[in-house]
């Protein structure tokens, strides 16, 4: 388990034998799903590497048979796969998650959103 210092906490109030920091870059895309889209992937190696799919303000969106994967995996609360907000009639299915640094798939304040036979590899809280 790895603890990260907060506010004014230093490193070794947390157990380090060293304050020294290490400064890892961002390397993530966003891409905009829009309204009345289907994405889908048409063969069983059909992968998304290093990108969170974003659906805001859509609706009528199905997402199917990808694998998002790689999406800052070294990094604490570094993206999403999916995002879902205030959006409505999204289907996800038959997706697989991969080194994901945030949530798998994050909803909020969305409805009808459908979330059926997919896999996540790894462990998130």
């Amino acid at each position: 388990m790895v603890s990260l210092p907060v506010g004014n906490q230093s490193c070794s109030e947390l157990g380090s034998s060293s304050n020294n920091t290490v400064n890892v870059t961002r390397n993530d895309s966003r891409l905009r799903v829009r309204s009345n889209k289907t994405l889908e992937g048409l063969g069983k190696n059909s992968k998304i590497i290093g990108a969170s799919l974003v659906i805001s303000n859509d609706r009528n969106i199905i997402i199917r048979n990808i694998l998002l994967e790689d999406i800052n995996p070294a990094l604490v609360e570094a993206g999403d796969a999916i995002s879902v907000d205030d959006s409505s009639h999204v289907w996800i299915d038959h997706m697989a998650f991969n080194k994901i640094s945030d949530g798998y798939i994050d909803i909020g304040n969305s409805q009808n959103v459908t979330l059926s036979w997919n896999r996540f590899y790894g462990y998130n809280t």
